[in-house]
């Protein structure tokens, strides 16, 4: 019973640090989907409301986040082998928040500007990268829902207070799209977990075979020699 625990165990923690690997192989996906979106949002909010201030600083504030969370993974390569791997999910974990933060910080204040075409923009920015990130992010839930959930939580909360049928309906579609998409990606997750398993029972049986072969060769020698 011990030795089941143990081999459940370590098999958890592997399938564990192979989902960050895979996390963390596709961080360059999210953090250039960044590079891109953010100038975009930052250049059509100057356009709908004239230059701002506001609206450069949170660009800066969200390339800056950008750069630290690269040299995040960059250092994950480097001492992955050293370092807890709780220690990992907790740096990716607060990235994608404080992302998401960022983001659904801009998506509060553009659709309190009672521009609608930029409001409009800006929705359409936010339910893509929130539907995109389903795939770059579910290797691990929690980074996905953190970012998710920061990101799209605050159109959707403006939405719910405001005066009108309309924007309230709005808010309704945003809450089923999100916990849609969070479910999406246990799903993913669960089958990300399902793979990896496979593979490394597979590994698992090869490598007993391999042994059972060993043994019946050295088997055969001895029976031989004598």
């Amino acid at each position: 019973m011990t030795g089941q625990t143990s081999k459940a165990q370590i098999g958890g923690s592997d399938d564990a640090g192979e989902l960050l690997e895979l996390l963390a192989r596709q961080m360059p996906i999210v953090l250039g989907a960044v590079l891109v979106v953010a100038p975009t949002a930052a250049y059509v909010h100057g356009l709908r409301l004239g230059p701002s201030a506001l609206a450069w600083n949170w660009l800066i504030a969200a390339i800056v986040l950008a750069a630290l969370r690269g040299l995040f993974v960059l250092a994950y390569w480097r001492l992955r082998s050293v370092t807890p791997l709780w220690i990992w999910r907790t740096g990716f974990t607060l990235g994608s928040l404080a992302s998401g933060s960022l983001f659904g910080w801009f998506g509060w204040v553009v659709t309190g500007s009672g521009d609608a075409p930029l409001m409009l923009f800006i929705i359409m920015m936010l339910v893509g990268r929130t539907a995109g990130s389903v795939a770059s992010l579910s290797a691990d839930r929690l980074v996905y829902a953190a970012f998710a959930l920061s990101a799209m939580g605050p159109v959707v909360a403006r939405c719910a207070l405001a005066d009108d049928e309309t924007s309230r309906w709005m808010a309704l579609l945003g809450l089923v799209f999100l916990v849609t998409h969070l479910g999406y990606s246990m799903l993913q997750n669960r089958t990300m977990r399902d793979l990896i398993r496979l593979r490394n029972q597979e590994k698992a049986f090869s490598r007993e075979l391999a042994e059972a072969r060993d043994r019946a060769v050295r088997a055969n020698s001895e029976k031989t020699r004598f």
